[in-house]
């Protein structure tokens, strides 16, 4: 028999899901984390999710308010751990976002269907407004304690997404002095680490930052302004890299070179594109920001500098002066230790960096 849901649900019994939930933030214990240590509480809120979301339709507000504030609490008690500060991973801060907008959709459902039993209690008990507010403070909270700069993006799709759910009227309505000083600060934030990523060329994280203003529009052309600013300042200081995410994201053209080079090998841009794919090549093995921010950057060389790369790892070929960069003066084979960068338009082609090789053997005299 499925749970009956009245007002505030104060008279009837929880479902066992919504006991579940609760029993989960109970049980499981804040980690013990060393300085600047990073929770990773990604399976624990999705787990709390994925028994939430099917019975959140059957809840009242006053039991979808209890659920907020235990999360709440057991947020602060993680960032706090025996005295010692803690970061939520992105994927925590991803999924804990997605929570809290479940609860605010829930209450703002649960406010429509209940029945007004008298405006007095209606103002007392659950009110919209105060729990809209304590959702803006638990997202707020989740990102101040985020292990990186980009997971503020979250907040930016949880705005989005509030403002839908709200309308665009209430939500305004909520929006007191401190959250809009907030909001103010976020959007500042954005914009300024927006431009810190392109002075590093760190395209993956600029990309998702960047695609979290999707719904803030005056926010975005803010940073597209921005942007041109830095480009038309700075731009030859910039990262190929983020040259061509402005390029291909933003429409801002660059000038073209004054000077033709003959040989496009000895373009200095052709050249420092080169240098920076292979230093993506080394560095992707790493991590995944790395291993995404190489693919991306080698698609771009094929597409605006036509540079490839060429020779697998560990591959023994003869040795060739042409490809090969091998220390001392061999003459037989070698194995290569990293791959070539080839400028390539057929019918032209012309090696830029060579592959660096170590030699087998030599040839007898």
């Amino acid at each position: 028999m499925p749970h009956q849901k009245t007002a505030g649900n104060s008279g009837s019994l929880p479902p066992p899901q919504l006991e579940e939930c609760l029993l989960l933030l109970k049980c499981t214990k804040s980690p013990e984390v060393a300085i600047r240590s990073t929770i990773d509480a990604t399976r624990l809120f999705e787990s709390i999710r994925s028994k939430f979301k099917p019975l959140s339709s059957e809840l009242g507000r006053g039991q979808i308010s209890n659920l907020q504030l235990k999360f709440g609490q057991w947020i602060r008690r993680a960032g706090k751990s025996k005295g010692q500060a803690a970061f939520f991973s992105d994927g925590s801060v991803r999924v804990a976002v997605d929570l809290i907008l479940s609860l605010l959709r829930a209450h703002e459902n649960a406010r429509e269907s209940e029945p007004m039993l008298n405006a007095a209690k209606n103002r007392k008990k659950g009110s919209l407004s105060r729990f809209s507010s304590r959702c803006f403070d638990l997202v707020w909270q989740l990102c101040e304690l985020t292990e990186r700069s980009s997971s503020w993006r979250h907040a930016l799709t949880f705005l989005a997404s509030a403002k839908e759910i709200l309308g665009t009227s209430r939500y305004e309505s909520i929006l007191n002095r401190s959250v809009k000083d907030r909001l103010n600060s976020l959007f500042e934030r954005t914009e300024s680490d927006v431009l810190a990523l392109l002075k590093e060329g760190n395209v993956v994280e600029l990309a998702w930052l960047y695609g979290s203003t999707q719904g803030h529009p005056q926010l975005r052309q803010d940073i597209v302004d921005a942007v041109k600013r830095l480009s038309k300042e700075k731009g030859a200081s910039l990262p190929f890299a983020s040259q061509e995410w402005i390029l291909q994201t933003l429409g801002v053209s660059r000038e073209s070179s004054a000077v033709q080079f003959a040989n496009p090998a000895e373009d200095p841009e052709v050249r420092q594109a080169a240098s920076l794919l292979l230093f993506l090549f080394d560095s992707s093995t790493e991590n995944q920001i790395f291993r995404e921010a190489f693919e991306r950057f080698q698609t771009i060389c094929a597409r605006h500098f036509k540079l490839l790369l060429k020779g697998d790892v560990g591959q023994t070929v003869k040795y060739d002066p042409v490809y090969h960069d091998v220390r001392g003066t061999p003459t037989g084979t070698a194995r290569l230790r990293r791959p070539w960068v080839e400028w390539s338009n057929p019918p032209r082609s012309i090696v830029v960096i060579r592959a660096l090789a170590e030699p087998l053997e030599s040839v007898s005299r």
